[in-house]
């Protein structure tokens, strides 16, 4: 990100437009550099329609993401969808190596995602873009008791999966949104959400009477 290649931009004599990069800042105040989750979604939907712009009809877009907030998630998904992106199934990456912060996911110290959720999109051979306002009023009402007994059963059904298992909370949140993403849901769970739907299937008393 530009804060952090701040030496080596100044190295090199060029430095980034920062008010054109696509982050969330909250630890700058708005006039002084500072993004909200607006500023993001307004950037990410112009990147969106300039992909889309570019490619032919037919043609395919790959994008590489993660993040523990379930806003986020869903900014991505209306940015690529408002400009007319058909959603194909989601894949997952595991970079291997973990960053500081990603070692902290792993030991519980933190929500840190680490394994990436690869977005296909493609264009569709017929230009007709979708909007997709019903699906965000709906993903904006907040968890109810019907959308946390959803997460429990997708993440029961997860947890079926050794492999994912034994990648452990990360990988389970990874595969958790990765099926999100491929069903084009209206809504995204959060990370510490995952977590507590894991808690709870995972207690020796639900491990007991799912044996």
């Amino acid at each position: 990100y530009a804060d952090c290649n701040l030496i080596w931009e100044a190295w090199l004599g060029r430095m980034t437009n920062a008010s054109e990069e696509a982050v969330i800042n909250r630890s700058l105040p708005q006039d002084r550099g500072g993004k909200s989750i607006d500023d993001y979604s307004q950037l990410m939907s112009g990147s969106m329609r300039e992909v889309y712009r570019v490619l032919k009809p037919g043609g395919w877009a790959t994008v590489v993401f993660h993040n523990t907030d379930a806003e986020v998630w869903e900014v991505i998904r209306d940015a690529a969808a408002n400009a007319g992106f058909a959603f194909h199934e989601a894949s997952s990456l595991d970079r291997q190596q973990q960053s500081h912060k990603g070692y902290k996911g792993k030991a519980g110290a933190e929500d840190v995602a680490h394994f990436d959720v690869v977005f296909h999109l493609r264009k569709p051979l017929s230009e007709k873009p979708k909007s997709r306002e019903k699906e965000k009023r709906l993903a904006s009402s907040g968890p109810t008791p019907e959308a946390s007994q959803h997460l429990l059963r997708l993440v029961r059904d997860v947890a079926k999966d050794n492999a994912v298992v034994s990648r452990g909370l990360q990988g389970i949140h990874a595969e958790v949104m990765r099926r999100l993403a491929s069903k084009g849901t209206a809504a995204f769970v959060s990370y510490a959400q995952v977590r507590e739907a894991w808690k709870t299937i995972s207690t020796p008393k639900a491990l007991k009477s799912r044996q």
